[in-house]
C-alpha cells in the first residue's frame, strides 16, 4: 500500500516537472516576443516564479498565475 502511494507521488511530481514552464512561455503567454525583461525570481524542479515589472506570475504544470505586488 505504502509502496503504491509512493508510486503515485513520484508520477505526480514527475509530471509538474515535466510541465514546469519556463522564460519562453511566459513571453508566448504575455503575447509579446520581443524584448521583454523577464527575472526568474526562483525556479524549482515542479513550480517557478517569474517578474515582469512589478507583476509576478507563478507557473506551475504548464499554466500562469498572476498577481500584482501591493506596495
Amino acid at each position: 500500500m505504502v509502496k503504491n502511494l509512493l508510486y503515485v507521488v513520484a508520477a505526480v511530481l514527475l509530471l509538474f516537472a515535466i510541465s514546469n514552464p519556463g522564460p519562453a512561455e511566459l513571453r508566448a503567454y504575455l503575447g509579446r516576443q520581443g524584448a521583454v525583461k523577464i527575472k526568474s525570481e526562483f525556479n524549482l524542479w515542479v513550480c517557478s516564479l517569474y517578474s515582469v515589472g512589478h507583476t509576478k506570475y507563478f507557473a506551475i504544470a504548464g499554466n500562469f498565475f498572476t498577481w500584482h505586488d501591493v506596495k
